[in-house]
This record gives structure tokens, C-alpha cells and sequence, in this order.
């Protein structure tokens, strides 16, 4: 009878390591996000508004709202990206104020790989709570260092351009 006891305490520990491998319900459905969003970086599960604003090289920043969520749903939040990969960093100033703030980036990636910033507020609103991201995009031709003198080179312009050209003396990159 004890042998059997034991014989079965062997199964129930064998269960405890088994790989769920359920997808996590804190983590918003990828159909949830905007349209483009990048997959690399997981948002808190919640009702999703967003927008992208592009840079120059391919580099942008996406602004995300999250509502319909309570305030455990910021250190969800923080758990998924570091889960993710994703390191802490200083949280950049964002603007108005935030109850909780945190920084992350995945400066970690490989040579050819998208850099990630992540900045997210965290606030108490009269609806509710809301969590706010920010993440800046950086593709690696957007990440190359330029040396001063590319870097206060004019811009070029074409004689097509001419017309359109701005007539400002003001050195490109300053």
C-alpha cells in the first residue's frame, strides 16, 4: 500500500513540470491591436486603441491605449515584456502626468534586427484605469551611427525638387 502511495507521488510531481502550452489570456490577441503592430511586443490584454507615426529610416512610434482593465494590469504588463525579453530601463519623460511609469527596450537583438523601446504610464482615470505605451521603432538601418560631417551635410536636391525645395539655411540634422 505504501509503495502504491508512492508510486503515484511520482505521477502528481511529473504533472507539476508539464508545459502549459494554453495561450495566456493577459496578453491581447494579436487581432486586437492595430493593424501593423509589431507581434515582438506584447500588450496587456484590455480594450486596444492606437495609433503609428513614422520617422525617417524606416523608424516610427506607435501609441497604444489600454482600457477596461484594472490597475494589476500595469505590472501584467511589465511581466509580459520582461518575459518577452525585454530589459528595464529609466522610463523616457512622458507627457501629463502618470501614477506608474516604466521603461523597457530589446536592445539585446541581433545585427539586422528591429530595436523596441517601451514606455508605459500607467493612471487611474474617472472610467477607470489606463495604461498607456509608447514604443519607438527602430529598424537596424535606422540604428547606423553617421559621422558629423554626414550629419550637418545639406540635403541634396534634384532639379525636379527645385520648386518644391524649402529655402531655409539651416544645415540638414540640426
Amino acid at each position: 500500500m505504501i509503495a502504491g502511495g508512492l508510486a503515484l507521488a511520482g505521477c502528481s510531481s511529473k504533472t507539476d513540470t508539464d508545459v502549459d502550452t494554453t495561450p495566456s489570456t493577459d496578453r491581447a490577441a494579436a487581432d486586437s491591436l492595430p493593424s501593423g503592430f509589431p507581434s515582438d511586443v506584447p500588450v496587456v490584454n484590455g480594450d486596444v486603441q492606437g495609433d503609428y507615426f513614422a520617422g525617417a529610416n524606416g523608424s516610427g512610434v506607435w501609441t497604444l491605449n489600454v482600457t477596461g482593465i484594472d490597475s494589476e494590469a500595469f505590472a501584467t504588463a511589465e511581466q509580459l515584456l520582461a518575459d518577452a525579453g525585454f530589459k528595464t530601463t529609466d522610463p523616457a519623460p512622458t507627457p501629463g502626468p502618470c501614477e506608474r511609469r516604466s521603461g523597457f527596450d530589446n536592445t539585446d537583438t541581433t545585427e539586422g534586427d528591429i530595436h523596441y523601446t517601451v514606455g508605459l504610464c500607467g493612471n487611474q482615470t474617472d472610467t477607470g484605469y489606463k495604461l498607456d505605451y509608447d514604443v519607438g521603432v527602430f529598424p537596424a538601418a535606422a540604428t547606423t551611427t553617421t559621422t558629423a560631417a554626414e550629419d550637418t551635410a545639406a540635403p541634396t536636391t534634384t532639379a525636379a525638387d527645385e520648386s518644391e525645395a524649402p529655402t531655409s539655411t539651416v544645415p540638414h540634422g540640426r
